[in-house]
């Protein structure tokens, strides 16, 4: 697929026999509610797209954890 940081996640968990858990924060201060609800819409099918990518690899992921906050 191509993106390296999770090419690094699938390789560290195949090499400790670990699952992954994808997490994102979303910005919390998005003013506009339909913006608000595209962007979480849009994180939702992409988190889905590299679970199932990780599932591929024989690898076991729960859920993803989508949370509104700020992310530092």
């Amino acid at each position: 697929m191509g993106f390296i940081p999770v090419e690094n996640a699938i390789g560290l968990a195949k090499t400790f026999q670990s699952q992954i858990i994808l997490v994102n924060v979303l910005l919390a201060d998005i003013k506009n509610e339909k913006a608000r609800l595209l962007l979480n819409e849009s994180a939702i099918k992409q988190l889905g797209v590299i679970r199932d990518w990780i599932k591929s690899e024989g690898l076991i992921t729960g859920e993803p954890v989508l949370e509104f906050g700020s992310p530092l």
